[in-house]
């Protein structure tokens, strides 16, 4: 009882990895474009010289007005150093509206009152595109003379610039990059003080992962070695190491999308959780288990391999040492699915499809673009990163770091300090400022994990509202059968000598025109980049 307390006091370093909720949706809304109001004061007068040399960005104190989604551990505060910072150096004094619940309701509300404030940060890529057709913001396409520091940006990280676009083409949010590098990382872990003391090796394949958790079981017979929350979800996150997918995804190898559970290498990851399941190796109620009942398996010893986010490693190490000072949950690298795996992991949950975007009924337009380009020199990077040194932070042994914040105390304290990292005070960051905060086996597990990295595969196709339609129609219905006969599989409750079936009955389900809507309307999309 005293452990499961400690664990749940410690739920703060996890709940900043719950903001990615929406962050990468694939829809992209109704309603007809219209062409954003491209009005803007006349801020242009003001000087035009970056910060740093030796004059402001404003000659005069700018307001500019921002709506934010305010997160309950780290709640906006208006007197944060950063802020103030942002108003001393660059003459740029943000008036911030801070939103715990019903965010995009409320922007909706702000929007067809025609009250949006100048600058609003985005969670949620379906809700930017609905509001950039609805004539609610900018699209910064029209502003990139204005963009120097931008457009050079832009020009080092096209591939990552089109997840920001709408299908015909608009950039109605302008991207970050940093945060989710350091904040949303995702890769296996396992119990390395119970491997060492009963000599077990890493495994390498599924077969390994097999034989390694039937040992784990024989040792610990009430245990459930192979243990994991959301557990058809994972496999969008595991699913590179059988060189598959979930569901439908890109494949970079062909250059088009496909839809995962149809494939072969699909059938070879489901059989081995089928396999795992028959056996005790992975918990009975593994498709529907919670957050609370796996934290209650790792902290009992009985799961000793899991896959999450690069948080938990101090989650859980921190607390249980008190009681255990041996335990120890670690990085471990992947190991290869099926024949024809590969030992890699994905990196999409680093891909955070976050911004700020301008709304096209402020009266300050060219304002906020030039403090919106600025965010991307790499004058301002350190600021949003690190602030100024001698005040947030030191050089030691020639590496920056935060003044006043503890070791291994994670970067939510960094955001109640100083400010780095709250909601709409970032574009581009520095990852290494969030990497600093962790302990050193954490920032030792991510480093690691680096040497393991699927590259990115594209997210998400930005549809047309008549393609979105269509799309909406053909998934539902595909993705509840498969859902429901992939979770049969792997309880035994469909043989998988009947996979050839069930993927002809995906196919008379319109499968393969669900796959055709993908790749037709990505290539639309792509041909407008060119």
């Amino acid at each position: 009882m005293k452990i499961m307390k400690r664990l749940s006091l410690l739920m703060v370093v996890i709940l900043i990895i719950s903001t990615i909720a929406g962050c990468q949706g694939k829809d992209t809304g109704t309603g007809d474009k219209t062409t954003p109001s491209t009005t803007s004061s006349g801020t242009s007068s003001d000087a035009t010289q970056p910060a740093g040399s030796g004059s402001k960005l404003f000659e005069k104190p700018v307001k500019l007005t921002m709506s934010i989604v305010e997160h309950p551990t780290y709640p906006y505060n208006p007197d944060a150093f950063l802020r103030k910072k942002i108003l001393e150096l660059y003459n740029v004094d943000l008036e911030v509206t801070a939103i715990q619940d019903g965010y995009y309701e409320k922007l909706n509300l702000d929007m067809a009152s025609g009250e949006m404030t100048d600058l609003i940060y985005q969670t949620d890529y379906n809700q930017v595109i609905k509001m950039g057709y609805q004539g609610a913001l900018i699209d910064f396409n029209k502003y990139l003379d204005k963009m120097p520091n931008f457009k050079k940006w832009a020009e080092q990280h096209k591939d990552y610039l089109s997840y920001y676009y709408s299908a015909n083409g608009e950039l109605f949010m302008l991207p970050n990059l940093g945060y989710g590098e350091a904040g949303n990382r995702t890769f296996w872990m396992y119990r390395k003080d119970l491997f060492d003391k009963h000599n077990l090796e890493i495994p390498k394949t599924d077969e390994e992962v097999y034989q390694v958790s039937k040992t784990l079981k024989n040792l610990y017979p009430d245990s459930y070695p192979l243990c994991n929350r959301g557990f058809l979800s994972i496999f969008g996150r595991i699913g590179v190491q059988w060189n598959t997918g979930y569901p439908m995804y890109y494949n970079n190898s062909l250059n088009k999308w496909v839809y995962g559970p149809i494939e072969d290498n699909f059938k070879e990851m489901i059989a081995f959780f089928n396999k795992m399941y028959k056996e005790g190796l992975i918990p009975p109620n593994s498709l529907t288990l919670d957050t609370k009942g796996w934290q209650d398996l790792i902290s009992t010893n009985k799961g000793f391999i899991t896959s999450d986010y690069i948080a938990r490693i101090d989650f859980f190490n921190v607390p249980m040492r008190q009681e255990n000072p041996e335990f120890t949950l670690a990085f471990m690298p992947p190991f290869k699915g099926g024949p024809n795996g590969i030992a890699q992991h994905s990196t999409n949950d680093t891909l955070l499809i976050l911004g700020l975007s301008v709304s096209s009924t402020s009266k300050n337009i060219d304002a906020c673009i030039k403090y919106l380009d600025n965010m991307y020199t790499e004058e301002a990077i350190n600021l949003y990163t690190w602030g100024v040194e001698g005040e947030s932070y030191e050089v030691v042994n020639g590496k920056k770091k935060y003044k006043d914040i503890a070791d291994g105390a994670g970067y939510v304290d960094v955001i109640v300090k100083y400010g780095f990292f709250q909601r709409g005070f970032f574009l581009v960051i520095d990852p290494e400022g969030m990497i600093s905060t962790y302990s050193p086996e954490t920032m030792n597990a991510l480093y690691e994990a680096k040497k393991y990295d699927h590259p990115y595969r594209v997210p998400f196709v930005p549809f047309t509202p008549a393609a979105e339609e269509q799309k909406n129609i053909l998934e539902t219905n595909i993705n509840t059968f498969m859902e429901e006969n992939i979770s049969k599989f792997i309880l035994g409750e469909r043989p998988l000598s009947e996979w050839d079936a069930y993927v002809k009955e995906l196919e008379a389900l319109g499968v393969n025109d669900l796959i055709k809507l993908y790749n037709d309307s990505y290539n639309e999309f792509k041909s407008k980049l060119n």
